[in-house]
């Protein structure tokens, strides 16, 4: 039967290639990102859980150069897992691989920017703690200051360069040389405040966040694009920058701050227009306050996080009228 012409035309035949058409047409886009993106997770971390495994190759005798050798193994992996993750989610998420590699400009921080530059300062931000963060965790693996400061900001610009080139692919994005310029600057802070001590003790590069109404109310719950409740500050430290052990230096600082509000389209209810706002004031290092009255650092986390209400703000609108 299989070998009959009714048999052939019925596998063969124009029906059958309707079929088929249509069981391709009906794999979707989103249903093959879905697969491709299974595919590229299992050969990221099949590959990074197996050569975790592999013994490196060692020097004879020499512990340290073993001990290095593991360390930079799981610096590899760790980017291996990290960028197979970053692929995974933009693939899901933000439609990376749905266009050709293609630019898209942004604007800075005009009032006409999409959200005033809060979000360019935002990248900033967000490429300045990872480094930092990968840099203090690959010293606690055992490398030496130097290397980690060297592999936290390349660990740091390989992700948030990554994550520039899926945007390149995606229709609803595009590279953006704004965003790359501010993950750049912000690596190269981290590396400055890593590899000098006066650097790290003399300057701070801090988030602000108290939700804003629309995030308070449920209108609009992504936490990462929140910049009507963000501020971006420099913070100074004049017992860092005079190298002083004076109470007052050290436990007074000097900010300078950039922030936006009403750029979201959940915001409109609650702002009348599009504002941008520089200040300026004087804090207090709540980092020194907390060591020398509690004993303790907070694991340095408000070197990161600027803690609303201690600090005097003269702020400038930046739109009049």
């Amino acid at each position: 039967m299989a070998n009959s012409p009714c048999f052939q035309e019925r596998l063969y035949g124009p029906d059958s290639q309707s079929l088929l058409t249509s069981l391709f047409e009906a794999n979707t886009l989103g249903q093959m990102k879905k697969s491709m993106a299974c595919i590229l997770a299992i050969i990221i971390f099949t590959t990074a859980a197996a050569s975790g495994f592999e013994k490196p190759p060692i020097l004879p005798d020499d512990a340290h150069d073993e001990c290095a050798q593991q360390n930079l193994l799981r610096i590899r992996n760790l980017n291996l897992v990290a960028g197979g993750g970053i692929l995974l989610w933009g693939i899901l998420q933000w439609d990376y691989g749905s266009t050709v590699f293609r630019f898209r400009s942004e604007g800075w921080f005009e009032k006409g920017a999409k959200y005033g530059g809060a979000d360019k300062l935002g990248h900033a931000w967000a490429s300045y703690g990872l480094a930092n963060a990968y840099s203090e965790l690959f010293r606690h693996w055992g490398l030496s200051d130097t290397l980690a400061a060297r592999y936290g900001v390349l660990s740091s610009f390989l992700q948030t360069s990554l994550i520039e080139i899926g945007d390149a692919t995606s229709l609803g994005h595009g590279f953006s040389t704004e965003d790359f310029v501010m993950n750049t600057a912000g690596i190269a802070l981290a590396y400055m405040r890593q590899s000098c001590e006066q650097v790290r003790n003399s300057i701070d590069f801090r988030l602000e966040w108290i939700p804003s109404p629309s995030l308070r109310r449920g209108k609009d719950l992504d936490l990462t694009t929140d910049y009507s409740g963000h501020k971006y500050v420099l913070a100074l430290k004049p017992g860092g920058i005079f190298e002083s052990g004076d109470f007052f230096f050290n436990a007074l600082e000097i900010h300078a701050g950039y922030y936006t509000r009403g750029y979201k389209s959940a915001d409109e209810r609650y702002f009348n227009e599009k504002n941008r706002y520089l200040y300026a004031g004087a804090g207090l290092n709540v980092t020194y306050l907390l060591e020398r009255y509690a004993g303790t650092r907070a694991c340095g986390i408000f070197d990161y996080i600027q803690l609303p209400f201690t600090y005097l703000p003269y702020t400038r609108r930046l739109e009049q009228g």
